[in-house]
């Protein structure tokens, strides 16, 4: 193998192991909000949804520091972070230095 081409390998194995981490989708739910109205909530993906009947928050979603009144709501904005944070990753993104 010439010198070029283990240069090319070792180049494309590492850009296809930094596309396939770039393209993981397994974000974790944050913890629930810290809202004394709701006393119980229960985790529903990457948000929370507040299940105590008592509180002025009933069936309404958290995620990322917002309040959602649907699970659709915050089905939305979670496609949308998702969208953004994988715009702001991998190729194509960042500071551009190349050679020298």
């Amino acid at each position: 193998m010439s010198k070029s081409t283990k240069w090319i390998t070792g180049i494309s194995a590492v850009a296809l192991i930094a596309g396939m981490t770039g393209c993981s989708s397994s974000t974790k739910a944050s913890s629930p909000p810290k809202d004394t109205d709701c006393k119980e909530w229960e985790q529903e993906g990457d948000a929370w949804e507040c299940e105590d009947s008592n509180s002025s928050h009933y069936s309404h979603y958290f995620y990322n520091g917002s309040f959602y009144n649907s699970s659709s709501s915050v089905n939305s904005a979670i496609k949308k972070n998702n969208a953004s944070s994988k715009a702001s990753k991998g190729f194509g993104s960042g500071s551009k230095s190349f050679g020298g």
